[in-house]
C-alpha cells in the first residue's frame, strides 16, 4: 500500500488540485482546513474533458455529499465505491464568495 498527499489552497473560482491518476483501486482521504464561503468538490473523469463529481463522506458524521463547503476530514473511493478506480482525481473549487479553505488530499492506493 503507497500514500501519497498532495497540498493546495483555494483562494478563487476554479482553483484546481490535479492528483495524479492511480489507474488501480484507491481511497482518498481529503482534510480542509481554514475558513471562507467557497465550495470544493472532489471530481473524476474518464477523458479530461467531462467531469463529474464523486461522492465524498464526512469521516466525523458519516454523512455523504457532492461538495465540501467547511473544514473536515472527508474520504472518496472507500465503502460503498470500494475498488473504484479513478482516472483523473482532483479537487476542484466550484463556487467561491470570500476567505480560502486549504486541501490537503492523501491517496491511498490498494494494489
Amino acid at each position: 500500500m503507497a500514500v501519497l498527499t498532495h497540498t493546495k489552497l483555494f483562494q478563487a473560482a476554479n482553483d484546481t488540485l490535479e492528483l495524479p491518476a492511480p489507474e488501480i483501486p484507491a481511497e482518498f482521504e481529503i482534510q480542509v482546513t481554514g475558513a471562507g464561503t467557497l465550495t470544493l468538490e472532489f471530481q473524476d473523469s474518464v477523458d479530461g474533458t467531462n467531469w463529474v463529481a464523486v461522492q465524498v463522506y464526512n469521516v466525523s458524521t458519516g454523512a455523504g455529499a457532492a461538495n465540501i463547503t467547511a473544514a473536515g476530514l472527508f474520504r472518496a473511493g472507500g465503502g460503498g465505491q470500494a475498488g473504484a478506480i479513478f482516472r483523473k482525481p482532483r479537487l476542484r473549487c466550484t463556487a467561491f464568495t470570500s476567505g480560502n479553505l486549504t486541501g490537503i488530499v492523501a491517496s491511498v492506493l490498494r494494489p
